[in-house]
């Protein structure tokens, strides 16, 4: 796959999940935009956005280390579990201002993947992974 191909599958993958283009407004549809957007460097400003990640990857809450989903096992609750060595039964619960208590080993999905990209030398190529 080509990078324009993938710049355009992970832009519509985004706007299914809401991704509205952000501070970069195109018709990705239209001939050369996407090409223009891999040649100029304009593609970064998309993928490296948290509007973008937000859309492309998620909103859940995993464990920093094994990527384990933490999830509330009532909607509404206060209550976090997880079923991981890393998210230790004492971390479990909230600190009643609404804030994770234990947060520090946990972070939320589309952060963790946007660090991961940042760190890639081709970061097409990364996305290219969760087409």
């Amino acid at each position: 796959m080509t990078d324009p191909e993938i710049l355009k599958k992970a832009i519509e993958k985004a706007e299914v999940n809401g991704f509205a283009g952000g501070d970069v407004h195109m018709d990705k549809d239209e001939e050369g935009v996407i090409e223009h957007c891999i040649e100029t460097g304009l593609y970064a400003s998309i993928i490296f956005s948290h509007d973008f990640a937000k859309a492309f990857w998620g909103e859940l809450i995993l464990c920093k280390t094994c990527r384990t989903e933490i999830h509330s096992p009532v909607s509404g609750s206060n209550e976090y579990i997880g079923d991981c060595d890393h998210f230790k039964i004492e971390n479990r619960g909230s600190n009643g201002d609404g804030s994770i208590r234990g947060w520090g080993n946990l972070i939320i999905e589309w952060e963790y993947y946007l660090q991961q990209m940042v760190l890639e030398e081709e970061p097409l190529k990364y996305l290219r992974k969760y087409l």
